[in-house]
């Protein structure tokens, strides 16, 4: 036989070989406890959407049987789902219950148990016996560490897809609602999971052992999470730092200390020791958040994908000051102008560039946002305007002839604020990581596609790590 017949006589036999490791992946997957009941709870979950619908009119049970309002069910749990109401109640709930199911029960406590039945996959196949069998086989060490990572990969998608799916169709029939960006909440909880995966082959490979694996697992969990967040608390501490260095220099608060506080602000400031100790550990901060797995990012990842596909994602165009406030001016993708208070009150305007936008209330906002980003805006501000704009609703009321010019002469421009000299207010470290996560953000911590790529090159050299371990053991 000639070494080409060898050679293609060895092709089949190999390729047969890895649709077996596949089949036996998925077997094991399928035969494990752990799996079958989450898979019960899941479909009682998916049940759940198909007997109960939010309708407009009501939340139907079992497709009518009984329609119940919903003023008891904002009374009772109104304030599990955010501030709900009006015409589109419904749909805010069903959203609000798919991010409950996905993001926080599946995202968590979903993963928790992922990881429990998954973590013991490598260590098992590393025992003495089994390993001695499984090695003797003409397939390559590599392949069969592989082969228990992609057996946990399935062990999730399958349950994710039921989840999502489930879920999208039930909604959909019962509720009336379907929105297909929910859909991308099943790749992000099996991205989520390929994390968790990679940390759960490395140990592994690395203990033999399924205790050691599945609490060194859940520890490099909670200390990846860990790290993000003293990174996220530190960049915001220095942010608003930044904000009120400059904020004093321009007021010339500064140069009004007194010797005895300019004192008192000398010996606030850290000795070198433990100054050197701080930019030693704030490097090491730094250097962890850029390198390791960002697990803490899936949910936001999930909601960024979600508001893309919807066309909800903003850019901050800049801010409007009105005494003792600051409005802010966004615009969505699909070119709705957007103007939120600090206190979370927004107002939208579809298509608003380049028109007249009124803002209502005690104090009206007129606004004008120009094809080239320039933007102007005027409101009552003194009490000549006050005065000027009594008269006009007086004029009104009488059936007179009134000034309609745009703005209205009873108003005077007030200052816009560039995107980058805003104050936010009461702002938190997460609401902080809300605003700065968004594809176009320059700095790579808060960059969603930075922390994507580098979480799965984090992965993948985990699992590179398993694979060269397991490669030099001897059995």
């Amino acid at each position: 036989m000639s070494a080409f017949e060898e050679t293609g006589a060895a092709e089949p036999k190999r390729s047969h070989m890895y649709r077996a490791l596949v089949r036996d992946a998925f077997l094991q997957v399928l035969d494990n406890t752990v799996f079958k009941v989450l898979l019960a709870l899941v479909l009682v979950m998916v049940a759940l959407t198909f007997v109960i619908g939010f309708r407009e009119d009501g939340i139907h049970l079992l497709f009518g049987l009984a329609v119940y309002d919903y003023d008891w069910f904002l009374r009772s749990f109104g304030f599990f789902f955010g501030a709900i109401g009006g015409s589109n109640v419904n749909e805010t709930i069903v959203q609000s219950l798919q991010d409950l199911f996905t993001t926080t029960i599946g995202g968590t406590f979903g993963a928790l148990f992922a990881v429990v039945a998954t973590s013991f996959f490598l260590p098992r196949m590393l025992e003495r016996g089994a390993a001695d069998t499984l090695f003797s086989k003409p397939v390559s060490r590599g392949t069969l560490v592989l082969s228990r990572y992609v057996a946990s990969l399935i062990f999730v998608s399958l349950l994710t897809v039921t989840l999502v799916v489930g879920m999208y169709l039930g909604f959909a029939v019962s509720s009336g609602y379907a929105n297909v960006e929910f859909l991308w909440s099943g790749p992000m909880l099996v991205y989520l999971f390929v994390i968790l995966s990679a940390f759960s082959t490395f140990w592994g490979a690395m203990t033999r052992s399924s205790v050691a694996t599945l609490l060194l697992t859940v520890l490099s969990w909670w200390g990846c999470a860990g790290v993000h967040l003293a990174w996220l608390a530190w960049d915001f501490f220095d942010f608003l730092e930044a904000r009120d260095s400059v904020e004093l220099t321009e007021r010339g608060e500064r140069e009004l200390l007194t010797d005895d506080e300019q004192r008192q602000a000398a010996e606030d400031e850290p000795g070198p020791v433990l100054a050197a100790f701080l930019q030693g550990l704030r490097f090491g901060v730094d250097t962890a958040h850029y390198v390791l797995p960002k697990t803490g990012d899936a949910p936001a990842l999930t909601q960024l994908v979600r508001k893309t596909l919807h066309g909800e994602t903003r850019e901050l165009l800049g801010g409007i000051a009105l005494r003792g406030s600051m409005l802010q001016v966004y615009e969505q993708a699909d070119g709705t102008i957007v103007v939120a208070s600090v206190g979370g009150d927004e107002a939208s305007f579809p298509d608003g560039r380049g028109t007249d936008i009124e803002i209502g209330g005690m104090r009206p906002v007129y606004l004008r946002v120009e094809e080239d980003d320039e933007m102007r805006a005027w409101s009552v501000v003194s009490r000549d305007d006050r005065s000027a704009r009594r008269d006009y609703e007086r004029a009104l009321e009488d059936g007179g002839p009134v000034d309609a010019s745009w703005p209205p002469t009873w108003t005077s421009e007030v200052e816009v604020v560039p995107p980058d000299e805003i104050d936010f207010g009461l702002e938190d470290p997460v609401s902080y990581k809300e605003r700065r996560f968004t594809w176009s953000e320059p700095a790579l911590g808060h960059n969603p596609i930075f922390s994507l790529l580098s979480s799965l090159l984090s992965s993948a050299v985990l699992v590179l790590l398993a694979i060269w371990r397991v490669r030099r053991i001897d059995f």
